[in-house]
């Protein structure tokens, strides 16, 4: 009884035996290290990790080959940067194992003191307004804008956005921005030359069928929509309007002269109105020929047909009997 109970650890045991303790691989390296918003003081890193990896504690941040910090998170930004100076950065992963290799390697450099604005580019354009954006660190800025070399202070603002409105359509204006800062102003911006909307009349109006009371015509332009006038008064009587390039105007009268024109009509306003079109409405046609007297009394034809027929069918008929005696001999017996 004893032999049996001591046995009987020794053989769980031996069915379960201890394996040895699995031992995880160092993390592979980050990937896709970059910079942004770089400033004249901080700039932000991120990356990715591996998702094929697997219980990653921390990422470890170098600069300049020196260790700067670890965390979890895979986003850093570095402060208290020097202006004007170029930094190096790097990477890496680690777990229980340990340290795994290092990511790629970037070099930046911060911004300078009283640097100008940069990347200056447009946000909208229509005929009229400009509206314009920028980067940079100053307080404040100052825009300037010109026509054929002439330039103007227009505003100071301390956005790094503004809408320059009351431009005139389908003109070339160049823009520039100047950083203010406390101990001066900054070199300009790159210049932005920009050219306002073109509010385009329709062109090339045509007519393409001309009936007693209709008219259909067509025309080019690339507008949203166009509106249709007679030209019978000082401004004209709008008719209609369409978003094709052809319109069919009907209801009008016989043997009458009309005035069209067309006005472009667009989001921020309406065109100058296009060229004049002139039509005559065509008369009711009357038959002049034999031809078209019978062309045009073909309907009434086709309806008394079978009367006609029928008719012909009698007069043959009384005919032949009235001719009976002669086919026969010339006997007649009534």
């Amino acid at each position: 009884m004893l032999l049996l109970i001591i046995m009987l650890p020794l053989q769980a045991m031996a069915e379960d035996p201890i394996g040895e303790p699995e031992v995880l691989p160092a993390p592979s390296a980050p990937t896709g290290l970059i910079a942004s918003n770089v400033t004249q003081d901080s700039i932000d890193l991120s990356w990715h990790d591996n998702p094929t990896e697997e219980e990653v504690l921390n990422y470890t941040i170098y600069m300049d080959g020196i260790y700067l910090t670890s965390q979890s998170q895979t986003t850093h930004t570095v402060n208290d940067l020097e202006p004007d100076t170029e930094y190096q950065f790097y990477v890496s992963a680690a777990n229980v194992s340990g340290e795994g290799q290092a990511s790629n390697v970037i070099n930046v450099t911060t911004r300078a003191l009283n640097e100008p604005p940069y990347n200056l580019t447009t946000t909208s354009i229509d005929n009229t307004s400009i509206s314009i954006t920028w980067e940079g660190f100053a307080p404040s800025y100052e825009i300037f804008m010109g026509e054929g070399g002439t330039f103007g202070s227009i505003i100071k603002t301390s956005g790094e956005a503004y809408t320059i409105t009351d431009l005139q359509s389908d003109q070339q204006y160049s823009i520039y921005v100047v950083a203010l800062y406390e101990d001066g102003d900054s070199e300009p911006s790159s210049m932005l030359n920009v050219t306002t909307g073109t509010l385009a009349a329709p062109y090339n109006l045509r007519v393409i069928n001309i009936g007693s009371t209709s008219v259909v015509f067509n025309w080019y332009g690339s507008a949203p929509t166009y509106e249709i006038y007679f030209d019978d008064e000082a401004e004209g009587t709008l008719i209609g309007t369409t978003n094709e390039n052809t319109y069919t105007i009907t209801g009008l009268e016989t043997e009458e002269q009309y005035s069209i024109f067309l006005v472009s009509s667009y989001e921020y306003g309406d065109s100058e109105p296009s060229s004049t079109l002139n039509v005559t409405t065509g008369a009711m046609s009357v038959p002049t020929s034999v031809e078209g007297i019978v062309t045009a009394s073909f309907p009434y034809i086709r309806m008394l047909t079978p009367f006609l027929i029928i008719a012909f069918a009698i007069g043959a008929t009384f005919l032949i009997i009235e001719r009976l005696p002669e086919i026969v001999g010339r006997r007649r017996y009534w």
